[in-house]
C-alpha cells in the first residue's frame, strides 16, 4: 500500500507547517516578536516565563488570539530566546522566522488535511498495517470534540496524530464536520538534527522516521530522504562531550583565544591549566 503513488483521498492538501519551537541568541529577544507582527497585532507586556525563562511575551492578534510565544532571559544562558509559533499562523510565520533569524529548531509540526465524507475512517484503516508492522504505541481518544488517534508515545521524537479537526471547539462554528487532519510532531534532539530541522520544508520534516515515510506515501510522497531527528549513531560519547563543552564554555575559549592573539596557543594553554590543576 505505501508504495502506490495516489492520495488515498481526493482533497489532501500539500504538508504545511502548523507549529514551531525555535531556539535563538538574541540581544533584544521582543524583536523576534515584532518582525512577526502583522497589522492589528500586539505584543504583551512581560510575564512570568517557564523553561527555565525569567520573562515571557504574547504576540495577540487584534480578537486576542495568540499567535507566538516568546521566552527569553534565561537563567543560564542570558541571550538565548525560546520562540513557540503554534497556529493558523505557521505557515507563514515559520519562513518569515528563517529569513531574518538564525536559529536551531527544538519542534516542528507538519500537518496534512482534507475534507470529505468518511476521511478519519480512510485514514483510520490506511494506517492500521503501518502502526501494526511496525508495533507502534497508539491512543485513541473519542469525545464530543472529535476522534484523535495519537501514534508514537509521548516520549518518541516523533509523534503523529490523526483528529476530526471540524469538530474541535475552535473549529465546529466553521460548519465542516468533515475537515481531518493528521500532522507529525517531531523533536529533533541533538544539536546537528535541530541546525537540520531549521532548513526542512514541511514535507521534507515527513522523512523523520521509516514509518512517517511510509505515511508520506499515502499522501501521495513515496521517495523521501531520511530526515532522523537524533544523533548518527557514528557521534561517540566524547564528541558528545565536547559538543557540551563548547557549548558552555565557547565564548570563554573564544576569549582565550583573543588573548594569545590567535588559536594555536589555546590548546598548550588548556594543557598547562589541565596539568596545573592535577598537580593542586
Amino acid at each position: 500500500m505505501t508504495k502506490d503513488r495516489k492520495p488515498i483521498l481526493q482533497t489532501l492538501t500539500a504538508p504545511e507547517f502548523d507549529g514551531y519551537i525555535a531556539h535563538i541568541h538574541h540581544r533584544s529577544p521582543l524583536d523576534i516578536l515584532d518582525a512577526l507582527r502583522e497589522p492589528g497585532d500586539r505584543i504583551t507586556a512581560p510575564t512570568s516565563g517557564k523553561w527555565g525563562y525569567y520573562k515571557s511575551s504574547l504576540l495577540l492578534s487584534s480578537d486576542g488570539r495568540s499567535n507566538g510565544l516568546l521566552l527569553y532571559e534565561n537563567l543560564a544562558q542570558r541571550e538565548l530566546v525560546r520562540v513557540e509559533l503554534l497556529g493558523y499562523r505557521a505557515p507563514t510565520q515559520v519562513p518569515a522566522l528563517r529569513r531574518q533569524f538564525k536559529h536551531t529548531c527544538i519542534e516542528v509540526h507538519s500537518r496534512v488535511d482534507c475534507d470529505e465524507p468518511n476521511a478519519f475512517d480512510v485514514w483510520l484503516a490506511a494506517l492500521q498495517p503501518i502502526i501494526a508492522h511496525r508495533k507502534l504505541t497508539t491512543t485513541f481518544i473519542t469525545g464530543g470534540t472529535g476522534r484523535s488517534l495519537y501514534i508514537g508515545s509521548r516520549n518518541s521524537r516523533a509523534r503523529a496524530l490523526l483528529y476530526e479537526k471540524g469538530l474541535t471547539d475552535k473549529a465546529r462554528h466553521l460548519g465542516r464536520p468533515n475537515w481531518t487532519r493528521l500532522e507529525l510532531r517531531v523533536k529533533p534532539d541533538d544539536p546537528e538534527s535541530r541546525r537540520q530541522y531549521a532548513d526542512l520544508s514541511p514535507l521534507e520534516v515527513w522523512g523523520a522516521t521509516r514509518w512517517s515515510r511510509e505515511i508520506a506515501a499515502l499522501f501521495g510522497e513515496p521517495n523521501l530522504l531520511p530526515r532522523p531527528p537524533h544523533r548518527k549513531w557514528q557521534q561517540s560519547a566524547l564528541d558528545e562531550k565536547l559538543d557540551n563543552l563548547v557549548r558552555f564554555y565557547g565564548r570563554s575559549l573564544e576569549q582565550l583565544a583573543t588573548r594569545h592573539g590567535g588559536w594555536w596557543p589555546v590548546g598548550p594553554d588548556l594543557l598547562r591549566r589541565l596539568t596545573n590543576q592535577r598537580n593542586s
